[in-house]
């Protein structure tokens, strides 16, 4: 088990990096814990005023604490994806797969939610609506489009519409550019794209390594 050293210049002992690495695990993964009972307080329906904010808090602190970990990512795409907010879902699991440390099941949760997105879209609950007294209309509509071409690529097929669909989401980031947003979206939508570069590279390789091992 790692030791104390006792090497400080004031007499004090000092943290071996071992011990450090330790603690950081330990709190990360507390912290993690701390959300999912957070979480399951609120799937549950345990308190009078079910709230997500406190699973959140938990699982940002365990992010910030150990941004190399996919763990608190992929658990705040599980929020998402109980809010059907398919734009946040895409993003915390694209954020669990780009890491030093990847959840080993964000792939596969990532591909559901897609399958999500698409059945949503087929029936009408994702597909956007004109509503001039929605200001937020908008942002809606483009966060729409945007999770319909990402649900489709990810099938790695050639689908009709391609052009006309990235068309549609190009004249909904340029009128969002112009609202010089500031919430985040624009970098979490350039995240996503990246990331979605990133993923199809390695399950191209991936692919084709399993062909090659025939």
């Amino acid at each position: 088990m790692a030791q104390y050293s006792q090497t400080s210049a004031q007499g004090q002992a000092s943290v071996s990096p071992d011990t450090r690495h330790e603690c950081l695990l330990s709190c990360h993964q507390t912290l993690v814990y701390l959300g999912d009972l957070s979480r399951y307080r609120t799937t549950e329906k345990l308190d009078k005023e079910p709230k997500w904010g406190p699973a959140i808090g938990y699982y940002n602190l365990a992010a910030v604490l150990r941004p190399s970990s996919g763990l608190a990512f992929h658990q705040q795409s599980i929020i998402a994806f109980e809010e059907a907010d398919h734009f946040r879902a895409t993003y915390y699991l694209y954020r669990a797969i780009a890491v030093e440390e990847p959840h080993p099941k964000a792939i596969d949760n990532l591909e559901l939610e897609f399958k999500k997105a698409r059945k949503a879209w087929d029936s009408g609950d994702l597909r956007p609506r004109f509503n001039p007294q929605d200001r937020a209309g908008p942002r809606k509509a483009l966060l729409a489009w945007f999770i319909r071409l990402h649900s489709l690529c990810f099938l790695g097929q050639e689908f009709s519409g391609h052009e006309q669909l990235e068309n549609e989401i190009k004249s909904h980031l340029l009128a969002e550019v112009k609202n010089q947003s500031t919430d985040g979206v624009l970098s979490k939508i350039a995240f996503v794209n990246v990331a979605a570069q990133y993923t199809a590279a390695n399950r191209f390789q991936s692919m084709s390594m399993r062909y090659k091992s025939r």
